[in-house]
């Protein structure tokens, strides 16, 4: 069906240009009459058909279309489909799932992968060895971990750069473990600049307890960060890092912090925590989830703020 047709169509193009590879494509998604479209089973009234054409970017659709594995390997097939794949680096779909093969092989086929949902039916997130590439998880706005230590400790190893996730926007670990010593790693990271858009921060049922919940607190009140953004050569590659400050203390645009479900954490931990937004960090938090939410620091804390934080519990 569609991934017939397309890597047919893909085979029978290697030899062409760009240019004409990707014009090749369009019949594939029924712009070349309506034979093609019934043929395929593609329902084109959804796409922006002048949009299209004027862009000539009939592949990237049609690889759109497909699992991940299929583009990656139909995109991968070319050196000129991955040239031009790397040049227009567009977003893969939001998929339900993401094994770590995929993960990689979206990258290395000049795919960015945005959206990142592993739990126990996402296959191998081996720790046995450690990402292929630094980088590997820069593209990331949302990383998903649900159920799966061997994922979550993989990423909090010391081979995972977690100054590059400069557009994590969601990130949550649920039920996977991470206790004090992977909340203490995320911490540092924060101290020092990590994943300054981050806006939901939900680690709840890991194991948590204060020396963990302290490590946080204590990272929101550092300094603002001198931090290492990777240039980005022409070919899309990163090159030496450059220096420069972010502007913003850690965790400034937090919204939401879950640490629910974690009964270790007791009064030390939520003190720390009352001291820390009692001191005005975290200035865009709106939403707290806690285990205790009677806490009378905390509870005070919270309604001090000009705009007050919402106590809650799941």
């Amino acid at each position: 069906m569609v991934v017939k047709d397309a890597t047919g169509t893909c085979e029978g193009l290697q030899a062409l240009s760009v240019s004409q590879r990707l014009a090749g494509c369009a019949s594939v998604l029924g712009f070349g009459g309506p034979s093609a479209s019934s043929r395929t089973g593609i329902d084109t009234a959804r796409f922006n058909v002048a949009d299209l054409l004027s862009s000539g970017d009939y592949l990237l659709s049609v690889l759109e279309m497909l699992d991940d594995r299929a583009k990656c390997a139909l995109s991968s097939s070319s050196k000129a489909i991955l040239t031009e794949q790397r040049r227009l680096r567009p977003d893969t779909a939001v998929r339900s799932r993401v094994s770590l093969a995929a993960l990689l092989g979206a990258r290395a086929a000049g795919w960015r992968m945005t959206h990142c949902h592993v739990d126990k039916r996402s296959g191998d997130w081996s720790t046995r060895r450690a990402l292929p590439e630094r980088d590997a998880l820069a593209d990331l706005r949302a990383l998903s971990v649900c159920g799966r230590p061997d994922c979550a400790l993989l990423v909090l190893s010391p081979f995972t750069a977690l100054s590059m996730l400069r557009d994590m926007r969601v990130l949550e670990f649920d039920k996977c473990a991470i206790g004090d010593a992977g909340l203490s790693v995320l911490a540092a990271a924060f101290a020092k600049g990590a994943m300054p858009a981050l806006t939901i921060f939900d680690v709840r049922s890991n194991q948590i307890g204060d020396v963990g919940l302290i490590s946080l607190a204590s990272a929101a009140l550092a300094p603002p960060a001198v931090v290492s953004s990777p240039t980005s050569t022409i070919s899309g590659s990163l090159s030496s890092p450059m220096s420069c400050s972010s502007g913003h203390p850690p965790l400034s645009r937090l919204r939401t912090l879950g640490l629910d479900y974690n009964p270790r954490v007791g009064d030390p931990g939520l003190q720390a925590l009352a001291k820390t937004v009692g001191l005005r960090a975290l200035p865009s938090l709106r939403n707290l989830y806690v285990d205790d939410r009677e806490h009378e620091g905390l509870v005070a804390a919270c309604a001090g703020r000009r705009e007050p934080i919402e106590l809650s519990s799941w």
